[in-house]
């Protein structure tokens, strides 16, 4: 599977094998492109950071798990822990968070300048 993200406030899940696509979600529950997008290494979740400041977890169905933020700037980037404990975002005014994927609860908040 590849999990893309899109313009638009959506989400798209493909099959690599055949190219086709398996689910399309995001739209309508929410505003913000999603600029960063990532799977938990076991599949299960979906991770999603916003251009709406939201950090959003899915099942691989597309339904909503939660929702974490706002962080008060376009969020454009996002890596996951190998464990699936934490989502790393960044922003585009140099914020950095850190949040537990299980709870939703913000571990650590930083903003640089340069």
């Amino acid at each position: 599977m590849l999990a893309t993200g899109q313009f638009g406030h959506l989400a798209r899940v493909w099959r690599v094998g055949d190219r086709s696509l398996m689910n399309t979600f995001g739209s309508g529950g929410f505003s913000g492109d999603m600029n960063g997008i990532a799977f938990t290494s076991d599949g299960a979740l979906i991770v999603t950071a916003s251009s709406d400041g939201f950090v959003r977890v899915w099942d691989n169905a597309g339904n909503p798990v939660r929702s974490m933020g706002p962080a008060g700037q376009v969020l454009n980037a996002l890596a996951l822990s190998p464990d699936n404990q934490f989502a790393l975002v960044g922003g585009a005014l140099g914020l950095i968070q850190l949040w537990r994927i299980d709870t939703g609860a913000l571990v650590y908040s930083f903003t640089g300048s340069g």
